[in-house]
């Protein structure tokens, strides 16, 4: 699991009643949280965890986290084996800092187990929860967490190979990491050239904060702007799902950017390319990868459905 953003964000007020889901990962050298079970005939649908002495003791300091702290609530957590998720919701505003919450938890798990130095590395990841249905998609992802990890460990080829995928009622070819899709965060990325500055600039900071809580940007990113911007997220460490009219081959591979995106687990590609389609993009098609980019963003994906779409590597 890797981590891009541990910076705050810069126009939030972290004293302020909000929801949160936090990550913290296992400093180096320090035993595993947890060790992962689970079928691989039953796709994992049984996966869990159990917990390493060291895991216990970071759940039992995390559940007398609100007795230190009245006016907070542990809503949902994940002890995965090298990171813990959870939920919090800071319920009083003004009350207390995250950041102070953060350090004192992590402060408590140091002082109950001497044997490190330091369990978690220095700093935490927040993603804020704003938007209406966030919170419970949330707590679906952080529950699937082990299921995802068991299934990219034991069946990588579903990473590597192009899939075949229904998604509102019609085929499309896959390739890379599906489960962006079950992302909490999914944001479509459209900037046009008739943005005023100020609506240039409230659709910027929209992307850059999906970037900086390692939400998932969805886009063809069809114009110049939108592939300049696509460039720049990708070095800012965005996970993208990027929609393209080109065919994906058997033995497909992402070119230059995208490979290094794809081989870190940050890229989904969706072709919706169709053999009758004109040689050039036409504005009918334009508008609705975008409308499918729109539609992708505001759906809540279940179980996906995935077939091979050429022989199995």
């Amino acid at each position: 699991m890797k981590i891009y953003h541990k910076t705050r964000c810069p126009y939030h007020d972290y004293r302020s009643k909000c929801i949160y889901m936090i990550t913290l990962m296992k400093e180096p050298g320090v035993e595993p949280f947890s060790f992962l079970f689970g079928t691989k005939e039953q796709r994992f649908q049984d996966a869990g965890v159990r917990y390493s002495p060291l895991g216990r003791l970071i759940v039992d300091t995390l559940r007398a986290l609100p007795d230190r702290f009245p006016g907070i609530r542990i809503n949902r957590y994940i002890v995965m084996p090298d990171h813990l998720h959870f939920i919090i919701e800071i319920l009083e505003k003004d009350r207390y800092h995250l950041g102070d919450i953060i350090s004192r938890f992590t402060r408590d798990c140091n002082v109950a187990n001497p044997k490190y130095e330091r369990i978690f590395e220095h700093g935490y990841h927040d993603r804020i929860l704003r938007r209406r249905g966030q919170l419970n998609n949330m707590r679906n992802y952080i529950q699937d967490n082990p299921r995802r990890r068991l299934i990219k460990e034991n069946m990588p080829w579903y990473f590597k190979t192009p899939l075949l995928l229904n998604l509102f009622g019609k085929d499309y070819v896959i390739f890379g990491n599906f489960f962006l899709l079950k992302d909490p965060d999914l944001t479509p990325v459209r900037i046009s050239s008739k943005y005023s500055e100020s609506e240039l600039n409230a659709c910027l900071a929209k992307y850059e904060e999906t970037i900086r809580g390692a939400g998932v940007l969805v886009s063809p990113f069809i114009n110049d702007q939108e592939k300049a911007y696509r460039n720049q997220a990708i070095a800012n460490g965005a996970n993208l799902i990027y929609l393209t009219r080109n065919p994906i081959p058997e033995r497909f591979k992402p070119s230059k950017m995208l490979h290094d995106l794809w081989n870190e687990g940050r890229l989904l590609i969706i072709s919706t390319y169709h053999p009758s389609q004109p040689e050039k993009l036409t504005r009918q098609e334009s508008l609705a990868m975008n409308a499918l980019a729109e539609k992708i963003s505001s759906e809540t994906f279940g179980e996906l459905l995935l077939h091979p779409l050429y022989k199995r590597p």
